[in-house]
């Protein structure tokens, strides 16, 4: 598209999933056009002048017109996240959705659903029967800590399964609905106990006991009566196709009762199972699935006492949004206009982004037929690993042409690795040709052993097969034979695997890799902190002197809570805000003081300071103070720190109290960001690692588990009478419910897990372009699938079988290698030291001046404040007070807030106190009225999207059908539209029923007042 039209980077927005991707992607497109316009050699020369018929002269051309007006205009380059376009489509409905003009998308979800749960907390002090409800809750989770309980089961409305109650009302449907769940389930159960209690009457009656009736069925008929349901035996199932139950030396079968109630036990079990194990599920998840609802309705309300709109909680608004309006309408409002689009890593791609993309790409397939082709969707169902998140490959595979027309839809199948060398591709080739095979083979057989029905699995089983149908890949004509892969068999247990490891490093570092060239692979975090630490302490072992760099990059390892200058400043902040003995114990032993030193601090003066500060100030003032950026160990941290409290400040009130409240739950994630030329091993999992490419890979867990039951919770629904009633309601997963009315959502997720942790094998063994390293584990299993290093091992001596067929193949029992090892011209790359962090005096910066005219006025004689800031303080006194009484405490709670000092504490409430003479004035802050300062009046509006216009009045209040308005001016200058806005509150005031209303217009500072009738 650039080199047909070089203008047309406008009109084209490339998307895909991690910002490190989208980097990538647009510094390729940069670096290819940067090669064509300067002539170097290139292979998609040759290609270009094919497909388009252009001269060498015209491609070179363009490529450098593009390269140029793209650098020009590179806000324009729109190569985004899908997360950051849908943030665009969001701001530019901003008014239509109800959000202030200033709101923010926060990526920060749990941490306002914290603040909900925190809020439903609070309530249940003064409510019984929510504190009861609650209580059950979390035993019913097996919890021990309530709120860290009611947050894990909070954030489950972040899921994009989640449907929200729209009032109460639907909790209390829900009840109903349950309560008749459990009517029937009464009744299937009563109806048990009764045949089994017949049985058991009648065995007492003939004097029979348990050595009168086949091995079990006397046990099993007892645990019937006693409520205790479970699945029949092989033998109970034996006894009634055999029409027989007693034992050989008994007379049991001569009474017809026994076989007739025992066979009428088990056949209304087999048709009733699967309701009561889902009953037996409900009944242990129903609490928290009904709580939700009470947590969302305050998240609603601290999401809009903050003006944000989450990111998470927002996929909704934008389905609705693109579905109820034309696509030209949309682009109109985005102020951008897109003909071509290409979506990267579509595996991963959720059905929702799905519906929210199809209308765009609809309509730009619509324009004509030049554009049938302005569509990419690019994705390999084989890198697939994000199921978990939501991603559904089925619709790559197979979903498409159920949105978009099938007559626009053409496969191209990249048949062709240009990133690995040959021996790295062979050896792929060759493990995933037979072992996909071997894995799907067995996870169908083990279906067919459990009696999983047959629909349940095979179309996706098909279809995952037809996706390693073409997992073979060519490799580029010229490329040398070149590359080596080694598998060894290691025990962990032992740590020979990390051990080997580290020598494998060393290794390669003597063939001229650098350490930058190096990836460490692992499955989980947990994994990361063991390779790191191991390495560290390998590394503190070696002499300084070591010709070898163990220097490592690790989002684990690179915590900013780590660094003991951060631990220092936070107990800095934690002492100002409450003194305590660990806080003081990090402040000494930071300050090269005895760990229980109790002298007085000699900088108490300083905290006092801190007090009137925010967070930001005072960040810099403790950092020249303390002379914290004299040390070079300290400036990386310094500046991720400073940089996390900038967007800290960005989002919330920035309070110390506020931050180290965030910083205790969150902060304490945040990691310090290195560039990637940074000369350090790479230590990444393999989900943060796809879409990237590395010289060498090391594996060094191969061995993790294809499906493990977590005790995570799923979504789950059912066509069964009555639970469909329910709807979708959330469960813990666990194996019961794959004997349950949930059974095929079960067997489906277990499936696909087992497929993605296939998958996971994939991506990590194709990030690698020139070398390999993969551990695997010592030890059998005759479940093939069980974990990865039984599959790889057991398909590696399938493909040894074959003799001959791989000669570059070499196994000497405990190491099976490809290829030959490379050697690497040393390249030293340096990045500058950054060995100074600078901040600036916190009193010498810039302060605006705000043009608003209601805070502005000039110089007045009676007040020492300076003018704008006495508007913009008495501003603050009245948008919170309610009555004269209060005027006090709120002044001195601005005074502790660090808003005034002293001095003007008390010429403010002086001020103020003038004020207040003025009988009419103090009318209006008598207790008798409810107040509402500065709070919303939505008025509907007609539009294309049902929305609101707002007014804001500064005071209202009211007593029954009495109603006074009052909006504040703090300039001198008069304006007839101020008459106007105040005359519109009070008619918006008679419209909400009130009956003598008043309006006034208060000029503070000119001591007039305008009457508004």
């Amino acid at each position: 598209m650039l080199i047909m039209n070089p203008y047309s980077y406008r009109n084209i927005l490339a998307v895909t999933f991690t910002n490190k991707a989208t980097a990538e992607m647009k510094q390729r497109i940069l670096d290819e056009l940067d090669v064509l316009a300067n002539n170097k050699s290139n292979s998609y020369l040759s290609k270009l002048q094919a497909e388009l018929s252009l001269s060498d002269r015209v491609i070179l051309k363009h490529a450098k017109e593009a390269q140029e007006l793209i650098l020009h205009d590179y806000s324009r380059f729109s190569v985004i996240t899908i997360d950051k376009f849908f943030v665009k489509i969001l701001k530019s409905f901003e008014r239509e959705l109800g959000l202030e003009s200033d709101s923010t998308i926060n990526l920060d979800a749990e941490y306002f659903v914290s603040l909900s749960v925190d809020r439903l907390l609070e309530q249940m002090n003064n409510d019984e029967k929510l504190k009861q409800w609650i209580v059950a809750m979390v035993e019913d989770e097996e919890g021990t800590d309530i709120r860290k309980t009611m947050l894990g089961v909070a954030k489950h409305i972040l899921d994009v399964e989640y449907e929200p109650m729209s009032d109460a009302s639907d909790a209390e449907s829900l009840k109903l609905i349950y309560k008749s769940i459990t009517e029937k389930e009464e009744i299937i159960k009563n109806n048990l106990i009764g045949k089994a209690k017949l049985f058991f009457e009648e065995a007492q009656k003939g004097g029979f006991e348990k050595k009168d009736f086949l091995s079990g069925i006397y046990n099993y008929v007892i645990s019937f009566v006693d409520g205790n349901f479970k699945k029949p035996s092989a033998n109970c199932h034996k006894a009634i196709d055999k029409d027989k139950i007693g034992s050989s030396k008994s007379t049991v079968d001569d009474n017809p009762i026994f076989l007739e109630s025992f066979s009428e036990m088990i056949d209304i079990w087999q048709e009733n199972s699967r309701f009561l194990n889902a009953y037996k599920l409900l009944n242990v998840n129903f609490r928290s699935f009904v709580m939700l609802a009470d947590v969302y309705s305050y998240f609603l309300e601290v999401c809009k006492e903050n003006n944000v709109m989450l990111l998470a909680h927002s996929i909704r608004l934008i389905s609705k949004l693109i579905n109820d309006n034309d696509a030209p309408f949309i682009y109109e409002k985005m102020g951008s206009r897109y003909d071509y689009f290409m979506i990267d890593e579509f595996q991963d791609t959720s059905s929702q982004q799905w519906r929210n993309f199809v209308p765009l790409l609809n309509n730009a397939l619509s324009q004509g037929e030049e554009n049938e082709d302005s569509v990419s969707l690019v994705g390999d169902v084989k890198q697939s690993i994000y199921y978990w998140r939501g991603g559904d490959w089925r619709i790559f595979e197979g979903g498409i042409s159920e949105n978009i027309d099938p007559e626009y839809i053409t496969e191209h199948n990249l048949d062709t690795n240009y990133r690995s060398q040959r021996n790295v591709v062979e050896f792929n080739n060759m493990f995933f040709e037979k072992s996909n095979e071997i894995f799907l083979s067995t996870i169908e057989g083990d279906f067919v052993e459990k009696g999983v029905p047959e629909e349940y699995y095979s179309t996706i089983i098909d279809a995952f097969r037809r996706s390693y149908g073409d997992v073979s890949q060519k490799v580029p004509q010229g490329k040398d034979d070149s590359g080596y892969v080694e598998v060894a068999k290691c025990d962990f247990k032992e740590e020979e695997n990390l051990g080997r490891m580290v020598q494998t490093i060393e290794d390669l570092q003597d063939r001229g890799y650098s350490p930058t060239d190096i990836a460490i692979l692992v499955r989980t975090n947990r994994e990361a902190e063991s390779v790191v630490s191991y390495i560290m302490q390998y590394k503190n072992s070696q002499p300084l002197d070591s010709p070898y760099s163990y220097d490592i990059i690790s989002e684990k390892g690179l915590l900013l809570v780590n660094a003991p200058v951060l631990r220092f400043v936070i107990s800095v902040m934690n002492m100002v805000v409450m003194p305590n003995e660990l806080d003081r114990a990090i402040y000494n032993n930071y300050l090269n003081k005895e760990l229980k030193n109790r002298e007085p601090l000699e900088d108490v003066w300083l905290w006092d300071k801190i007090r009137q500060l925010p967070i930001l100030e005072i960040y810099e003032l403790l950092l020249q103070h303390y002379n914290l950026s004299d040390k070079d160990e300290n400036i990386a941290y310094l500046q991720a720190f400073h940089s996390t409290i900038i967007s800290f400040t960005a989002q919330y009130t920035p309070t110390l109290t506020n931050f180290l409240e965030w910083w205790e739950r969150y902060g304490i994630k945040q990691t310090v960001v290195l560039p990637d030329e940074q000369q350090a091993i790479r230590v990444e999992t393999i989900h943060k690692s796809k879409g990237l490419q590395y010289g060498v890979v090391i594996i060094p867990f191969c061995n993790w588990v294809t499906y493990r039951s977590n005790n995570s919770k799923m979504w789950v629904n059912t066509d069964e009478k009555p639970l469909n009633e329910l709807g979708k309601i959330i469960i813990k997963e666990v194996s019961l419910l794959g004997e349950s009315s949930y059974d095929q959502q079960y067997q489906q997720k277990v499936l696909m897990t087992k497929m993605e942790s296939f998958n996971m094998l994939y991506v990590a063994y194709t990030r690698a372009k020139n070398e390999m390293y993969i551990f695997v584990e010592n030890g059998d299993n005759k479940n093939v699938v069980a974990n990865m290093s039984v599959l790889l091992k057991y398909t590696m001596s399938k493909i040894i079988q074959e003799g001959d067929k791989y000669p570059k193949l070499i196994d000497n029992d405990t190491v099976l290698s490809y290829g030959k090892k490379l050697i690497q011209d040393k390249k030293e790359k340096k990045l500058e030291p950054l060995n100074e962090y600078h901040s600036l005096d916190y009193h010498s910066k810039i302060a605006l001046r705000l043009s608003d005219e209601r805070y502005i006025v000039p110089e007045i004689e009676s007040v020492g404040l300076n003018p704008r800031d006495y508007g913009v303080l008495m501003h603050k006194v009245f948008e919170e007070l309610g009555s004269i009484e209060e005027l006090p405490g709120r002044i001195n709670q601005m005074t502790l807030d660090g808003e005034l000092t002293n001095s003007e504490h008390k010429e403010l409430l002086e001020a103020l106190d003038r004020v207040m003479q003025d009988e009419l004035i103090a009318s209006w802050f008598d207790k008798r009225w409810q107040v509402r300062n500065e709070s919303a009046i939505l008025v509907p509006t007609e539009g294309v999207v049902k929305s609101f216009s707002v007014f804001k009045p500064d005071r209202v209040m009211m007593d029954g059908d009495e109603a006074i308005v009052v909006d504040y001016k703090f300039g001198l200058n008069d304006s007839p539209k101020y008459l106007k806005q105040v005359n519109n509150y009070v008619n918006l005031l008679r419209d909400m029923g009130f009956k003598n209303v008043k309006g006034y217009l208060w000029f503070v500072q000119k001591g007039r007042i305008d009457i508004v009738l």
